[in-house]
């Protein structure tokens, strides 16, 4: 057994790279923190403020001075990889080059393990520390279709007292008044507001990435991703402004800290209250409201009340409402196979993160919104 050990011990020292072994030992460094944040939501808000926050901005200033998106290209660039792969190990391992094979495994799965290294110390804490609720003393609870309704109406009346403040395409949708870049500034902007206010998130500027690939997001049902690994907000430009603003302050949430979707939402949320810009402000306000809108007819209908629905619709500005159709129409006429498995995957990924809801945790920030808005009236 000794000998079998010594042997073992002088094969790895030959053929594994002191790169792999580090990394390989980082891994399980962060294994250990990962598993003790699971364990400790305390010891998570920490990680995720003092030595998470310094690695998601270090990643975001570091990728924003390129124009394009990093995340994207690697993920581009993985097919090809992949392809690489085969070729050398099928050639290598054919001409009996067995320790030179070992070596690029040994590196190849270094990488992989920096990969989970970095989610760890990125994105993975925000799933495991204190709920958003607390951090804002929001007191959170089921909600009545009664009181459903009456978020409904006041997101309603906000959404038309800022239409008169929009452009909008004839029979269509909104017009984002200015560049994307001056978006991105607007949006950095009401960031600092908020990390003024709360300590749990990080006031700095960073750059958001619109994607070359948006037409397959849209197929996907992507309005944006955070590729933790580069520290990128990439987002989806083929969809309606509308969307594509409270989508960038959304990822722009994940890039601070907050990983659970639903809480990512009503930080978004917040964030577009909280800006200057009263297209900005239109945003958030309407975006909230077609999320509530599934659960509320769902509540009435249960009620045999759907007049109600239909009340509450008829009290929306009929070019907001115009615009909501809109973009439902083109949300149907994306649905697919593409979707289906975008959703199933990321389902899985959100419930391995704790989650239990899966993909169903987005509309969950309906019940955000009500504590928020009862809040105010108390």
């Amino acid at each position: 057994m000794k000998t079998l050990w010594n042997k073992t011990i002088a094969y790895i020292k030959e053929n594994v790279p002191i790169f792999s072994l580090v990394c390989f030992a980082i891994a399980i460094f962060s294994g250990l923190i990962h598993l003790t944040c699971v364990i400790s939501p305390k010891v998570a808000d920490f990680v995720n403020i003092h030595v998470a926050g310094v690695v998601r901005f270090v990643l975001a200033k570091a990728t924003g001075i390129l124009p394009f998106s990093l995340g994207e290209s690697i993920v581009f660039c993985l097919p090809f990889i992949v392809l690489g792969i085969l070729i050398f190990v099928f050639y290598h391992t054919h001409r009996n080059h067995f320790s030179l094979v070992t070596k690029f495994f040994s590196i190849s799965f270094a990488v992989l393990s920096l990969f989970y290294s970095t989610f760890v110390f990125t994105l993975a804490m925000g799933y495991h520390g204190s709920k958003l609720d607390e951090k804002l003393s929001l007191e959170r609870r089921e909600l009545t279709t009664e009181e459903l309704l009456e978020v409904s109406g006041w997101l309603a009346e906000k959404v038309n007292e800022y239409v008169d403040r929009v452009d909008y395409i004839t029979d269509s949708s909104s017009v984002m008044p200015y560049s994307f870049e001056e978006l991105n500034k607007k949006l950095n902007d009401a960031y600092e507001k908020i990390a003024g206010k709360y300590d749990f998130i990080m006031g700095y500027s960073s750059r958001i990435k619109p994607v070359m690939s948006s037409k397959f997001l849209s197929k996907a049902g992507l309005l944006g991703v955070y590729s933790y690994y580069t520290g990128e907000t990439n987002v989806n430009v083929d969809y309606m402004d509308y969307t594509l603003v409270f989508t960038c302050a959304h990822e722009m949430s994940h890039q601070r800290g907050i990983a659970r979707e639903n809480e990512a939402n009503f930080m978004a949320f917040l964030v577009c209250l909280e800006s200057d810009d009263p297209y900005i402000n239109y945003c958030g306000y309407i975006n909230m409201f077609e999320y509530m809108l599934n659960p509320l007819y769902n509540a009435l209908k249960e009620e045999n009340n759907t007049q109600a629905y239909s009340r509450l619709l008829n009290t929306l500005d009929n070019r907001a409402r115009t615009e909501i159709g809109v973009a439902s129409q083109k949300t149907e006429e994306n649905r697919g196979t593409i979707s289906n498995v975008s959703n199933k995957v990321n389902d899985v990924f959100i419930k391995v993160n704790g989650d239990e809801h899966g993909s169903e945790s987005y509309g969950l920030v309906i019940e955000l919104t009500a504590a928020y808005y009862f809040n105010k009236q108390n």
